[in-house]
């Protein structure tokens, strides 16, 4: 067993999971069954298997990355992995699918990934905080047309939660990079926006508004920006949205010339790396 902390950990995963399936299935019910998307579903069903086709690509962009390691040694049991995408027939048995893993592949595999996961780990969700992720999403859908916003500030935060309800859709293949991407994104937004700034006053009451700002504080949290980020608890009494501090230090906060003293509401403080760090570049 390999972390699911890599690509080809991921991959593996999946792998694992598909074996315990009926080889007689049809493959497209089994990957239904695999990524929780309803059999009928045909358009969701493709747009996964795309995801799932990219993994190959992003194992070999990782390996070449890796120091001290010969890739053609490291990577002999790509071809016979890639070849169970190549002949992929969505109506034939899941046998189809799974004999090109032999033993021999899986050990391949088993090796590349314990490779990986020791020089190149990812951050990695627990099922615990990907379901209270998932959950916190959902709950914000459900109630945001019934609230009192501004109606551009409705659709800022629309958008954001379509991008994070993917990137959370998406995590069993693609791992943590959509949801560091979406969390970006949202300190981009708050940061370039003077439109978002302005619709943003005035909502530091509402418990809408607060529950946004939890989901954002825990993928901040959850991400490979952890490592550069700590939560505020303090007065932010600057009148911009962003800030940055000796060029080491970016400050964020949604409510710009107002007292905030709950973190959980998106008031944030992140390190940057020195000049000549790759930190946020591999993020």
């Amino acid at each position: 067993m390999i972390a699911a902390d890599t690509p080809i950990g991921r991959w593996y995963q999946i792998i694992q999971d598909g074996k315990r399936l009926s080889p007689k299935e049809r493959t497209s019910n089994a990957l239904s069954a695999l990524f929780d998307i309803p059999a009928e579903d045909r358009t969701s069903l493709m747009l996964m298997v795309s995801k799932l086709l990219s993994l190959p690509h992003q194992v070999k962009r990782d390996v070449a990355l890796l120091d001290n390691v010969t890739p053609a040694l490291i990577l002999k049991w790509l071809p016979q992995a890639e070849a169970s995408f190549f002949n992929l027939n969505m109506n034939a048995h899941w046998e189809h699918f799974l004999k090109h893993y032999t033993p021999e592949v899986i050990y391949g595999m088993e090796i590349c990934g314990d490779t990986l996961s020791r020089q190149r780990p990812e951050a990695t969700l627990t099922n615990e905080k990907l379901y209270e992720l998932r959950e916190l999403v959902y709950e914000l859908f459900s109630q945001l047309e019934d609230e009192q916003l501004d109606p551009y500030l409705k659709m800022f935060i629309y958008s954001h939660l379509v991008e994070i309800r993917q990137a959370l859709e998406d995590y069993q293949i693609l791992g943590i990079t959509p949801l560091e991407t979406a969390t970006k994104k949202v300190i981009g937004s708050v940061a370039m926006s003077p439109a978002a700034t302005h619709a943003l006053q005035g909502t530091q009451e509402s418990p809408f508004m607060s529950k946004f700002w939890r989901v954002f504080n825990v993928l901040v949290l959850a991400t490979t920006l952890a490592v550069n980020v700590k939560g505020l608890a303090q007065d932010q009494p600057d009148t911009a949205p962003i800030h940055i501090e000796n060029s080491t230090e970016i400050i964020i906060n949604p409510y710009p010339g107002g007292t905030n003293t709950d973190s959980t509401s998106g008031s944030y403080s992140i390190l940057l790396p020195p000049p000549d760090s790759t930190a946020l570049e591999e993020a």
